[in-house]
């Protein structure tokens, strides 16, 4: 991989080095290259915000394990959003995937598809209901 330089511009000032080093750092890790200082700032805004929200998800995932609801759900919605940034948390969706045979189903035709879609919907549906039965 070829080495990007900074490029070098009189009119930035001290407090826009530190978002210039970032973004010129961004571009050496994904081998893309903004085209402008508006462009990099975006793309560093929105990989911050990518991460924080990965984490924040993993986060509220967890405390959910225990309580009812969706938690390891929305662990795995987590672990994805930082797998866009991170290597580990990639390796950690891949290692799910292959537990969960989603690459298996996805090789399936589209009624298969539709039918477990349908039952995982009926099985919701129902649980739901039973739930909620007594104060019907």
């Amino acid at each position: 991989m070829s080495s990007v330089e900074p490029p070098v511009d009189p009119d930035l000032d001290a407090g826009e080095r530190p978002q210039r080093d970032a973004a010129v750092a961004a571009e050496r890790e994904t081998g893309r290259r903004e085209g402008s200082t508006d462009e990099a700032k975006r793309n560093v805004a929105l990989r911050i915000a990518t991460i924080v929200g990965g984490f924040l998800l993993v986060g509220v995932g967890v405390a959910a394990i225990p309580l009812p609801g969706p938690g390891w759900l929305i662990v795995f919605v987590g672990l994805t959003l930082l797998a866009q940034e991170f290597t580990w948390a990639e390796r950690w969706v891949d290692a799910v995937r292959k537990r969960a045979k989603i690459d298996e189903l996805r090789e399936k035709s589209i009624w298969v598809q539709v039918g477990v879609a349908a039952l995982g919907l009926v099985l919701m549906g129902g649980g739901i209901y039973w739930s909620v039965r007594r104060y019907l």
